[in-house]
């Protein structure tokens, strides 16, 4: 069996989900972006549509972690001063990390779309 049609263990999912290895993704993401001449002609002409959908996409990470906040904060009756502080420090660490990986992943279907439709003009 060749390697291209190994299904993903779950173990490889899990570390492409660690913060390193997206950072290090995101990394490699923004050189292609600066190489690929199609990558960043689909963006340009796309950023009137990208930017709002980068903005939507932060405003309901932030509500997700709003809600877990508050429900880790019901949880945890009586909340002491250090016990809240522990909460919202967590809870905008998780935002931070969680809209760079959507966001990610979003530029990520970007370039697929871009390449889909480059070779689709070929």
């Amino acid at each position: 069996m060749s390697d291209a049609n190994k299904v993903p263990r779950p173990a490889h999912v899990i570390t492409q989900m660690l913060p390193f290895e997206v950072l290090r993704e995101l990394s490699e993401l923004a050189r292609r972006f600066q190489r690929d001449e199609i990558f960043r002609a689909y963006v340009q002409g796309h950023v009137w549509l990208i930017f709002p959908v980068c903005i939507f996409l932060a405003f309901m990470v932030l509500a997700v972690c709003i809600g877990a906040m508050v429900g880790a904060s019901y949880l945890l009756e009586p909340t002491t001063r250090w016990a809240r502080l522990t909460i919202l420090g967590l809870g905008f660490l998780f935002w931070i990390v969680s809209t760079v990986f959507v966001i990610y992943r979003y530029f990520l279907s970007l370039e697929r779309e871009a390449l889909r439709l480059h070779e689709l003009d070929s």
